[in-house]
This record gives C-alpha cells, structure tokens and sequence, in this order.
C-alpha cells in the first residue's frame, strides 16, 4: 500500500495509544469483514440517494425527539 507523505497530510499526526489499538484489535473481526467487502462488490454497494436517505431518517427521528 502506498504510505502518503507526511507533507501531503494536513492533519497533525499522534500515536494511538496502545488501549485504544487492543480494543480495536479485540473486536476487529476479518472475516466479517471480508463477508461485508464481497457483498458490496457482488451488489454494488449503496448510493448516495441510499446514504442521504439514511441522513433525513436520522434527522427526522431527532426532530421528533426534540419535539
């Protein structure tokens, strides 16, 4: 994999601490993953129209709660 160069990075770059990457490392699951990668390819993955609907489900469901 390509590394970027640390000039192209506009962010700040800090260790992750190492609790973080167990717990990261704890429940990563790689076949689930693997599973979830092969159904985007064979479907297509989501559209946007499908991504922004998701977005004003959320919003509208949030608009009742303050409601």
């Amino acid at each position: 994999m390509n590394e970027p160069k640390r000039d192209d990075c506009p962010f700040e770059r800090h260790p992750i601490p190492p609790e973080l990457l167990e717990v990261a490392r704890a429940e990563f699951n790689e076949a689930e993953v693997l599973a979830e990668l092969e159904e985007v390819r064979r479907t297509g993955g989501y559209t946007l129209k499908d991504i922004l609907a998701v977005f004003d489900e959320v919003a509208s469901s949030d608009d009742e709660r303050a409601a």
